[in-house]
């Protein structure tokens, strides 16, 4: 386990750089594993921030140099107080790859940051060589509604959460994700004292309003979609159901599933080593 020196945050492992630079008229935060090899963006979910691939950035920093970016409202990077569309996070994500000089890049997302991801790549597509998608927010008109009024929700529950010291987090957390490894929790903790409550405010609108079957049917690269149950699970079923997933596939040729079993919304926390297996021939091929 790595022990984590106080003027770090949680989850930044010695060797690793962080920076911030400003990108669609924002700064945004971001920490990088370095070395001269093929770049791979990680963008986080809601809520999280950019440490929360801490797990995967060791797992693949020897082949890969790794830039976990702090989305807007989240982490270190700016919170402005409204601008969270996924048209907003997707031009900041093409903004930072731009401005980091990457050239086309693959891109790795969960949740928010996998339809972000999407978004990035139909309307910028020579900016991203390869997509994996972690349970991106694909779902029916009638899920989408269901999930923008959670958001509504949201912002009160995390308001209360960010109250507390965050050892108390972690300890919810321990407590209500058993199946997490204990690097997971330290920066999951931290990022919801960061976490600006007003994302979910737009959000949750902006859940009904992405037509994802439009975007899916525009991506020109290889689209690795990432799936599990969805049965309840303590920290959430995954999104996509196998039916939405079926669809998304015949949209697109150049998309491809894999369902990891016996994990929910948060696939890589769960299933760890299979996600691993899963994504790396696909980084390398």
């Amino acid at each position: 386990m790595h022990t984590y020196t106080s003027d770090k945050p949680s989850g930044f492992v010695d060797g690793w750089q962080e920076g911030h630079l400003l990108a669609n008229g924002i700064g945004i935060h971001y920490y990088r594993t370095g070395g001269n090899k093929p770049p791979l963006i990680l963008a986080h979910g809601v809520s999280d921030n950019g440490l929360c691939w801490q797990r995967v950035a060791l797992a693949l920093q020897a082949d890969f140099d790794l830039f976990m970016v702090d989305a807007r409202g989240h982490g270190r990077s700016d919170k402005p107080p409204t601008g969270y569309t996924y048209d907003e996070f997707a031009a900041d994500l093409a903004a930072f790859i731009q401005e980091m000089g990457l050239g086309a890049v693959a891109v790795m997302g969960h949740s928010m940051g996998a339809l972000t991801a999407v978004v990035t790549a139909a309307r910028h597509p020579h900016l991203v060589s390869k997509l994996i998608l972690e349970d991106p927010p694909l779902m029916s008109d009638q899920a989408a509604a269901k999930l923008a009024e959670r958001f509504a929700q949201g912002a009160a529950m995390f308001s209360m959460m960010q109250a507390q010291p965050v050892a108390a987090i972690v300890q919810f957390a321990q407590q209500t994700n058993s199946d997490w490894h204990e690097m997971d929790f330290p920066a999951w903790a931290e990022s919801k004292k960061q976490f600006a409550p007003q994302v979910f405010t737009e959000l949750g609108v902006a859940a009904v309003q992405v037509d994802w079957r439009a975007l899916m049917r525009q991506l020109t690269m290889r689209t690795l979609l990432i799936t599990a149950d969805n049965a309840p699970r303590p920290s959430g079923p995954a999104i996509v159901t196998p039916e939405i997933a079926a669809e998304a596939a015949a949209l697109n040729s150049h998309i491809q599933l894999a369902y990891l079993p016996d994990a929910g919304h948060n696939i890589r926390r769960e299933q760890f080593d299979l996600f691993i297996q899963t994504i790396r021939p696909f980084l390398t091929t």
